[in-house]
């Protein structure tokens, strides 16, 4: 303690200079999206608690982390919910965020003046101080990892050294602020009976049930259990891709993981016979956790335990599927914490410090102060071998993990602390985990193989529709609303508690089938308006579709109703003096009109060609009606949901061919096909072709 004392004015320079590099960004108002998340809970909790915040709001972490928005939102939450982030909200975030981050910190001096003795300890607090990844969450982006982060490496701490109840309270509060500090429950719970035993292991048990009660009850007294459940489980199907844009293996051995936004990059795209990557990457990581655990449970001293908390974070980022870059940000302090016994760890800290925060800046990059540095710096190229470089630091962590197991029982004890021996029982045990574990891995695989052959067996017939549409088309082609919906489904249960999800794409995007495809996806694609398009992570507007359309020769789309390819739009070759089965005015001839009704659902091919240039307002209505005559459906507007008015038609130009599809509550009898001025109403006049039958300007198409 004295020596601590002469030496306290170096701690205190180095929490100021992680103060100070921290808020150099404290003019700029953050990573907007993160803000926007975070204040309107800030503001609900503040103005009106929190007693039915989880029902109303998108908040979706747990109460823990909700209760300090709270808090926050004293200091300045006033304003409307939907009002933009004041400058005092987005201040008292960034403070508290950093504050996080400073105790971090002297915890880390803390752990290391006991373990390896002060000069290390500063030399960990001043690595801290100065990780370039916790600068840029804590002080631009504004993310709370630091708020779980510091529980948790206390209660790893605790651990260590056989507090057996602090820690578990610790890992209580970790978990009650963020669900991935769940991740290292089985470190402790293995953790605690090798080392300490099994009657402190239940104690600890006890405890961490009572914080978690403490912080839940309140909200489920408030009739939110519900609510809150869903919304903590929601945000692991909110971005079913193989990687999102996470340095990890998928990114690095699968060049469209490197894609995000678009469906035909989802994780249940199959990758080996019919498994899925979310089957495959789960897989790997439940084998490779098991491996870890076995580790603490064979042979291993408490002392390890930030080691151990080291692969159990590694393992998650490393080999799953949906994994946000954020998630390496843990191994960070422990690595530090780790060096403390073996200073070795510090290289895979610098390492990994490198990779990730040029994986959370380029992530953020075109919203980030940092664009204009590190856009032209990392190209697809670097990304790749940071990357790897990640796979490596995995690689080497295990292979650092099990080396102690290959030493006398001696050398590891003075490493380690002391080690238990397994005992027999203890073997049989450990047998039968992992017959367990082997035995749920290898039901996932089944059922994900089998039902993944049953998705493939029901996109053949898809498939064969859309080679049928691109071998028809004579030019470029647009196919749009590329489908996933054919093949999802309720995610099968094992058990009914192992989740299952099947993989669900087996088609190839279509640029890849026919060079000239372009390929974009809005939902619905038949609705007017609905021209927000997630086209490989960026939005299409509207004029960009239409651009894209006026230069295809033909639309293609799903109908997620029919399971198949239909063409929504064609351009033909104008005939001269073509056939009519009716002619509005002098200008529009409707030279093909074709009905089909498939459970509810009607197809309606129209072929038009305009003659003389149409008024810009001119536009078709076609009304589905019963057989009473009463309207039950129609589908008015110019050709593909507006994207190709019959305006920019004329004679020498093309004809055109539509198709609408239009659903019915009630069985269809009649078509009434014509065109109206939209800005009077009123309705062209029609000229019946022979053996038609036209009424009130309009033309009669019958249902078979």
């Amino acid at each position: 303690m004295k020596d601590f004392g002469r030496r306290w004015p170096w701690l205190v320079g180095i929490l100021l200079l992680a103060l100070a590099v921290r808020l150099i960004w404290l003019d700029n108002e953050g990573c907007t999206p993160a803000v926007a998340f975070f204040i309107p809970w800030m503001r609900l909790a503040a103005q009106g608690g929190i007693e039915r915040l989880f029902e109303v709001a998108e908040s979706s972490y747990p109460p823990l982390t909700v209760y300090i928005l709270q808090v926050l939102g004293w200091f300045g939450s006033v304003g409307p919910l939907d009002a933009a982030p004041t400058l005092i909200e987005s201040l008292a975030l960034r403070v508290a965020t950093v504050f996080f981050d400073l105790l971090t910190i002297a915890l880390l001096v803390r752990i290391g003046r006991r373990v390896a003795g002060y000069q290390l300890a500063a030399w960990a607090a001043l690595l801290y101080a100065l990780c370039p990844a916790d600068i840029y969450l804590s002080g631009w982006w504004i993310q709370i990892e630091a708020w779980f982060v510091l529980p948790a490496l206390l209660g790893a701490w605790l651990l260590s050294k056989g507090r057996v109840a602090p820690a578990w309270a610790a890992l209580g509060a970790a978990v009650a602020l963020k669900p991935q500090a769940a991740l290292i429950f089985p470190v402790f719970l293995v953790g605690t009976w090798r080392w300490w035993g099994l009657r402190r292991l239940l104690f600890g048990v006890l405890v961490l049930v009572a914080v978690i009660g403490l912080v839940f009850v309140p909200i489920f007294v408030g009739g939110q259990g519900r609510a809150i459940l869903s919304k903590m489980v929601e945000p692991g199907y909110d971005f079913p891709w193989i990687s999102l844009r996470s340095y990890n293996l998928w990114f690095a051995v699968t060049e469209r993981a490197r894609e995000i936004g678009s469906d035909i990059y989802r994780d249940q795209n199959a990758l080996i016979g019919t498994l899925s990557y979310h089957d495959v990457g789960w897989t790997l990581m439940a084998l490779a956790y098991g491996l870890v655990l076995t580790r603490v449970f064979v042979r291993s001293g408490p002392r390890e335990v930030f080691v151990t908390c080291i692969m159990a974070w590694l393992v998650f980022f490393l080999l799953p599927t949906r994994i946000h870059s954020r998630y390496l940000f843990p191994t960070q302090v422990f690595m530090l914490a780790a060096g403390f016994n073996r200073r070795r760890w510090w290289v895979l800290y610098a390492l990994s410090a490198v990779t990730l925060y040029t994986n959370l800046a380029v992530r953020a990059c075109e919203i980030s102060p940092l664009t204009c540095v590190l856009s032209p710096a990392i190209s697809p190229t670097v990304e790749v071998l940071l990357a790897w470089v990640n796979v490596a630091v995995g690689a080497v962590a295990l292979g650092w993990y099990v080396q102690p197991m290959l030493w006398p029982e001696g050398r590891q004890s003075r490493l380690e602390g002391r080690v238990g021996r397994i005992r027999g029982w203890e073997k049989v045990l450990l047998a039968a985990g992992w017959i367990f574990l082997v035995g749920v891995v290898g039901g996932i695989l089944w059922r994900g193989w089998t039902v993944g052959a049953e998705m493939a067996r029901l996109e053949m017939p898809l498939r064969a529709s859309l080679d049928d549409a691109l071998e028809q088309s004579g030019g470029d082609i647009v196919v749009v609303n590329w489908p996933h919906v054919v093949a999802a489904g309720p995610s099968a249960h094992l058990g009914g508690v192992i989740p299952v999800v099947p993989p669900a794409l087996f088609l190839p995007p279509p640029e890849a089938i026919h060079p000239q495809a372009t390929w974009v996806q809005y939902m619905p694609w038949q609705q007017m308006g609905a021209f927000e398009i997630d086209y490989h992570g960026t939005y299409v507007t509207q004029p960009e579709l239409a651009a894209a359309v006026e230069e295809a020769g033909r639309v293609v789309a799903l109908s997620p109703a029919l399971d198949e390819m239909v063409v929504l739009a064609q351009r033909r070759e104008a005939v001269p003096a073509p056939e009519c089965l009716a002619r509005f005015g002098d200008s529009a001839c409707l030279s093909a009109a074709r009905a089909e009704a498939q459970d509810g659902l009607l197809t309606i091919a129209l072929t038009w060609q305009v003659e003389v240039p149409l008024p810009p307002a001119t536009t078709v209505f076609v009304h589905v009606v019963d057989a009473g005559g009463a309207l039950i459906a129609q589908a008015d507007g110019d050709p593909l949901a507006g994207l190709i008015p019959l305006s920019s038609l004329n004679a020498a130009d093309v004809a055109l061919s539509e198709t609408r599809l239009v659903t019915t509550p009630v069985a269809a009898s009649l078509i009434w096909v014509g065109l109206y001025d939209r800005a009077t109403g009123e309705r062209l006049p029609i000229l019946c072709g022979d053996e038609q039958t036209c009424r009130d300007n309009a033309l009669q198409v019958r249902v078979p």
